[in-house]
């Protein structure tokens, strides 16, 4: 009997083994996943001299891994070098038509993009060459103030030495590589100024750029000096989710493909002041399209122009928060049909006597992504043994019990039989 009972239990235990190997998927801890050719996109682009160009790395035929680093080499051009999926930079060329390389490497891969660089000056060239370059530029080139709040601007390139126009601000000129002023627009509505710089040398005569800055109106008093209301903050967060896949909750971070349709979300929370003159501006990056009429703020529709103009959210007290909200597409046109692009969703807002506030949200775009549906049944090596062995000591646990009740049953019978051929006297054969 003990021997029938060790060989179930030897059974058992290889049934055991025998199912739970059929569950198990072998799993190596140092595998890496396929990655597929890294490629540079777009593979070749053109631009004027100074124009900024953007490349993006992808892994064609393949499954990216966020967690590859991305290091960016470009000969001539400012910035030469970056990292990131991402990478934004500038050439010059002030006689011909130039090209140029940019290269991305993983490490192990390396793809390479081409820049066309067209002059946009006489295509002449001085001698001696001079110390310095040709351009100039304006930063940042595009900025919100509120009624009578500084701006601060900044110029770079050229010889150094710069002049400043701002008409209808507060200085209206300067001259340096910085540049502060304000504006009091009482008009009715949203205006653009435009301020100019520009810088003069005997190479390339006079060079400027202007940067635009956006001021929504004031209805009251014209205040001096500028307003303060108290030293408030604002603190602000993006997030988002993919309504084309069914998400309900938001996310620091969204995948999506073309023609997905998401959820845009700006939180704002004033800290510890009550502010007025709050506004929100969201900045889409390339490949989104706002969808008109989406906007809502705290739940209630509001116009459009939190992508373009900006959002008056009004005022807020202390530690009161508001959320904005509105709708995007991806446009197919500019997202790769292999692999996928990270691109960032950035936001900012202010308030009257407060600094500028920014918050970004990155989203990964590919025309092949993955959307994964996370199953509410686990399963695995290490449980699947586990229930298989579990079920095989219950199946030994309970034939033990059942051979050793039946003994029992069987001595008994014996020992009536015997008790009974005792009394009558008769002779039962064992």
């Amino acid at each position: 009997m003990r021997k029938s009972l060790i060989s179930l239990g030897l059974a058992a235990l290889i049934l055991a083994s025998m199912v739970g190997g059929a569950l198990v998927t072998p799993v190596s801890a140092d595998y890496v996943p396929y990655q597929g050719t890294l490629t540079c996109w777009p593979s070749s682009a053109s631009s004027v001299s100074g124009q900024l160009v953007t490349f993006n790395a992808y892994y064609a035929n393949g499954t990216s891994n966020p967690y590859t680093q991305m290091t960016w080499s470009a000969v001539n051009a400012y910035p030469s070098a970056g990292t990131g999926t991402s990478f934004s930079t500038t050439f010059w060329s002030s006689d011909i038509t130039r090209t140029y390389n940019v290269t991305v490497t993983d490490g192990m891969q390396t793809a390479t993009c081409t820049v066309t660089v067209s002059p946009t000056q006489p295509t002449w060239s001085p001698t001696p060459t001079p110390p310095y370059v040709g351009y100039i530029q304006c930063n940042p080139t595009q900025t919100w103030a509120t009624y009578g709040q500084d701006v601060t601007l900044n110029a770079w390139g050229s010889n150094g030495s710069y002049n400043w126009s701002a008409p209808e601000g507060n200085p209206s000129s300067g001259t340096g590589s910085t540049f502060r002023t304000r504006y009091y627009n009482t008009s009715g509505s949203t205006r653009t100024y435009t301020v100019t710089v520009s810088s003069y040398d005997s190479y390339y005569g006079t060079r400027s750029a202007n940067c635009s800055v956006s001021v929504p109106t004031y209805s009251g008093y014209t205040p001096t000096p500028t307003p303060y209301y108290g030293n408030g903050s604002l603190t602000m967060s993006v997030k988002g989710r993919d309504v084309t896949r069914g998400q309900s909750t938001e996310r620091t971070s969204v995948a999506a493909r073309p023609g997905d349709t998401l959820d845009i979300f700006l939180h704002i929370h004033a800290q510890n002041s009550y502010l007025t003159g709050v506004w929100a501006t969201d900045f889409l990056p390339a490949g989104l399209t706002y969808i008109p009429g989406t906007t809502t703020l705290n739940g209630y529709s509001v116009a459009d122009g939190v992508t373009s103009t900006g959002l008056n959210i009004g005022s807020l007290s202390a530690g009161q928060d508001a959320t904005v909200k509105f709708s995007v597409m991806i446009q197919s046109g500019t997202v790769p049909s292999w692999g996928s692009i990270t691109v960032y969703n950035s936001a900012q807002t202010r308030a009257d006597g407060t600094g500028t506030v920014t918050a970004q949200m990155p989203l990964v775009l590919g025309s092949q992504l993955a959307i994964s549906q996370i199953s509410s049944v686990k399963t695995g090596p290490s449980d699947s043994l586990l229930y298989a062995l579990a079920a095989a000591v219950l199946m030994t646990g309970m034939y033990a019990v059942y051979t050793r009740t039946l003994l029992f049953k069987r001595r008994a019978a014996l020992v009536e039989i015997d008790r009974l051929s005792k009394r009558s006297d008769l002779n039962f054969s064992r």
